[in-house]
């Protein structure tokens, strides 16, 4: 009988030590996801993306609402039919009426940097170049044409002068280069818009409203 007891007592205690042998996770199975390796890398992605994802609505807003050194556009008219044939080849931008087979632009800068204007289509696509690298004081309204050609423009040797309007205080812009226009083939019908590059900024800015090239003009000048 006592050898009975014996066995019995033998039993369960190798039974005890050869649960507390076990390794822990064997018996874990009540355990959160969150508590393992696994589970832990799994939040710590999870938190990373959120924080991203806030990083970024956060600048978004900032740059949505910080003010743009170039600004103030304005365009005129609203759609213009560029004249076939050899077109108009130079121009003064004066801004003061509308002007036959031509899109009368301007807008100011809040530096002293150097401007490049191009004419781009819907899809963001340079069409044409007005000027490139020209010196532009700051706060002075920069007033420009476009023939609807395509191809790169430049300014006439004699630089800027002041507005012949000027004079009498009527001027839209107290500053006006004569420039020579495009001279390539007509762009096509369709919406365009104007993008202005500062040297040294990292990306140009666009007029916040568009206008339309229609059909060409047959009346040459």
């Amino acid at each position: 009988m006592s050898d009975t007891r014996g066995s019995s007592a033998a039993a369960i205690a190798h039974s005890g030590a050869s649960t507390a042998a076990t390794p822990p996770d064997e018996h874990s199975h009540g355990r959160s996801n969150a508590e393992t390796p696994a589970g832990r890398a799994t939040v710590i992605v999870f938190a990373g993306l959120v924080l991203a994802t806030c990083a970024g609505l956060f600048l978004a807003q900032r740059l949505k609402h910080s003010p743009t050194s170039v600004h103030s556009f304005r365009l005129s008219p609203a759609a213009f039919s560029a004249i076939a044939g050899r077109g108009q080849q130079t121009a003064r931008g004066t801004l003061t009426a509308t002007r036959t087979g031509l899109e009368q632009l301007s807008f100011q800068t809040d530096t002293g940097r150097k401007v490049t204007v191009e004419i781009v289509n819907s899809a963001d696509e340079s069409v044409a170049t007005l000027v490139r690298d020209l010196p532009w004081p700051r706060y002075h309204r920069l007033c420009l044409s476009w023939n609807g050609r395509r191809g790169e423009g430049h300014v006439e040797p004699t630089r800027t002068a002041p507005s012949a309007r000027a004079a009498a205080g009527a001027a839209v812009c107290d500053l006006s280069p004569v420039v020579r226009l495009p001279a390539g083939t007509l762009a096509p019908p369709g919406d365009y818009r104007i993008s202005v590059s500062l040297v040294g900024a990292s990306h140009p800015v666009l007029s916040p409203s568009t206008f339309a090239v229609l059909g060409p003009s047959a009346s040459a000048s």
